[in-house]
């Protein structure tokens, strides 16, 4: 029996050693980041700004206007205490802005932060990750363990408050 307990690991304990075998744990902090943007800048900032993509350490940001953009730039400081109240100081060492076009945004509808996720949200993480699993050969086991992790980040400590 004793040897049978052993064997019996947490989800999350085997979660954990997936994502740093994989060596992905950077990439979904990142991600998490990139998903509370508008929780870490307001409802107003957020509008009018689109996170893109990390490149190091650095969060490039695609603002729509150059006085927003210069408005933000001001305000980078506070931006970056925002960012690492949710995501960790780890995570962003700086934002980077650029003026650009924002892509489409689909009607906002209000929604508690306890609920779950909507499948769109998902998807998108999904997606995201895909590139990070694809030394995993086999493309059910990819896609399973794709949707795996997406849970773990959604549920684990530090993803919402």
């Amino acid at each position: 029996m004793a040897a049978k307990e052993r064997r019996l690991r947490a989800v999350r304990e085997i979660l954990s050693r997936v994502v740093d075998s994989c060596g992905i744990a950077g990439r979904l902090d990142e991600q998490r980041v990139i998903e509370r943007w508008a929780e870490a800048v307001g409802p107003e900032v957020a509008r009018h700004t689109s996170p893109r993509h990390f490149s190091g350490r650095v969060l490039h940001v695609t603002v729509d206007t150059s006085p927003w953009m210069q408005e933000l730039s001001l305000l980078k400081p506070l931006i970056l205490e925002a960012l690492a109240r949710v995501g960790g100081r780890s995570v962003v060492r700086d934002v980077r802005f650029a003026v650009g076009v924002l892509p489409p945004r689909s009607p906002q509808v209000p929604q508690d932060a306890r609920e779950a996720p909507d499948r769109e949200r998902a998807a998108r993480r999904i997606t995201d990750l895909s590139p990070s699993l694809e030394s995993v050969p086999d493309p059910v086991l990819r896609e399973r363990l794709a949707k795996i992790l997406v849970k773990h980040v959604e549920t684990s400590p530090g993803s919402r408050d």
